[in-house]
This record gives C-alpha cells, structure tokens and sequence, in this order.
C-alpha cells in the first residue's frame, strides 16, 4: 500500500513542473514513480521455479539498491545461500553444505565463479 500512496503524492506535485509536452510529463511521472517505488520496497520475494512457494529474496537498501539475496537453491523452504553485493557486485557468497541453517562454506565472486565452473 504504501508505494502506491508514494505515487500519487510524486503526481500531485511534478505537474506543477514546465514540460515542453505531455510525453516528457508522463515520461517524467514514470521515471519518479519507478524510483520512490524502489526507495519504499525494502524487500521482494520471487517464486523461480514456479513451485508456489518463495525460494528467492531480495533486500534493498533506503536508496533502492540491492544489497543481500538470500536463495534456498534446494528447495526444502529453508534458506540455504546468502549473498551479499556492494556498488552492484556480489562480494560475498556463503553457503549451508550441510542443512543445519548456518552458513559452513564462504567464498569471494572470483571464487564462485570457479567453484561454480568445477562442479
């Protein structure tokens, strides 16, 4: 609810704004609305496999860049690798080999790409 309470306000104001026609204007609006809607979304959940059931989450920072996904990549409903990303980039991966909930395995992008490549 709050998003859409965030684009009404962003539209009830940028009108007042000089536009040399109405395409800038919606243009504009859209522009606004798709950033205040990532600013006030914290966090998305995504179902990637079509299951029902959530196996992916997103965190987002005040600005509206990502900044942790965690995955459950065995699809057991338990979250099973953390990801953690900086300016855009994934600096760190740990993940739970075992099943018991808690991260036992840790590794840098240059290093999840090979261990990824060497499965």
């Amino acid at each position: 609810m709050k998003p859409a309470v965030l684009i009404l306000i962003m539209i009830v104001t940028v009108p007042s704004l000089c536009f040399a026609d109405n395409q800038s204007q919606a243009q504009a609006l859209k522009a606004i609305a798709a950033k205040e809607i990532a600013i006030a979304m914290k966090s998305l959940q995504q179902d990637t496999n079509l299951d029902g059931f959530p196996d992916r989450w997103e965190y987002y920072d005040k600005k509206g860049s990502l900044i942790r996904i965690e995955d459950d990549t065995d699809k057991n409903g338990a979250v099973d690798r953390w990801s953690e990303i900086k300016d855009g980039k994934i600096v760190l991966v740990e993940k739970d080999t075992d099943g018991d909930g808690k991260p036992d395995w840790k590794t840098k992008e240059a290093e999840v790409i090979y261990a990824e490549w060497n499965k």
